[in-house]
């Protein structure tokens, strides 16, 4: 996915900034680079969060910002997605994914899809090759 100059390296770039600074706890870092009408949107609880401010909002009152662990960061430059690690202290790893659309070098939409991690079930494990991602 290119077809801007850098073939969307500055998007991606966002997007590491972007886990930096949840890393770091910083709310104001974590919204810096969306766009005033951003819209986050978690599928797997049914939520939509509409606007910078109601975003901000939002990620300030999150009881514990978790620790991510980036594991690839791919597109560019209208979309770029993300396959990271979550870890909110419990001992229980999220492996996710966040879809990022971009407008004018801003962050126009977030999608992510969270899932806890979970052993393969048997029936598949002579077919498959077990990978496990670092935790965070």
């Amino acid at each position: 996915m290119t077809g801007a100059p850098g073939g969307g390296q500055a998007e991606r770039s966002t997007v590491e900034r972007y886990f930096a600074a949840v890393n770091a706890r910083d709310v104001a870092l974590i919204v810096a680079d969306l766009a005033d009408d951003a819209e986050w949107s978690w599928p797997g609880s049914g939520e939509v969060i509409r606007g910078r401010a109601t975003i901000e909002t939002v990620v300030a009152r999150t009881p514990a910002l978790p620790h991510v662990l980036v594991h690839r960061i791919i597109g560019g430059p209208d979309l770029v997605a993300a396959v990271w690690t979550a870890a909110y202290g419990d001992g229980v790893p999220w492996r996710n994914i966040s879809l990022l659309e971009f407008r004018d070098g801003k962050i126009v939409a977030k999608t992510d899809g969270f899932g806890s991690a979970f052993e393969p079930p048997a029936w598949r494990r002579e077919l498959v090759a077990l990978e496990p991602l670092p935790k965070p």
